[in-house]
């Protein structure tokens, strides 16, 4: 009784570290580990989408990380991996690809 079970239901930048969108992350990445490129990781990976659509100025390293690791993999891995674009927005502003020495983009 004395040791009781604590869940924690929301985000929290002290004490609980709990994360929505790392937890989401997590599960994409390792079931693109488990079952690569499978249609049933395609639910995972659109409610992480949605989840980083939304703005929030707080994101925290592990949730950016594990978000990026679980998204490459399974853009890597879908069956639609060599037909996709991708656009970075930063501050509301479209970056664009950046040329290197040899004149080619950098991704």
């Amino acid at each position: 009784e004395a040791l009781k079970t604590y869940k924690a239901d929301k985000r929290s930048l002290t004490g609980n570290f709990y994360s929505a969108l790392r937890g989401y992350a997590v599960r994409l990445y390792v079931r693109e580990l488990i079952h690569p490129g499978a249609a049933e990781n395609e639910a995972d990976a659109s409610a992480l989408i949605q989840m980083l659509q939304k703005k929030s100025y707080y994101y925290s390293t592990q949730e950016l990380a594990w978000a990026m690791l679980a998204l490459g993999m399974r853009i890597q891995n879908a069956a639609y991996a060599q037909n996709y674009t991708a656009t970075l927005v930063v501050n509301g502003k479209t970056q664009k690809p950046r040329e290197t020495k040899d004149g080619k983009e950098q991704d």
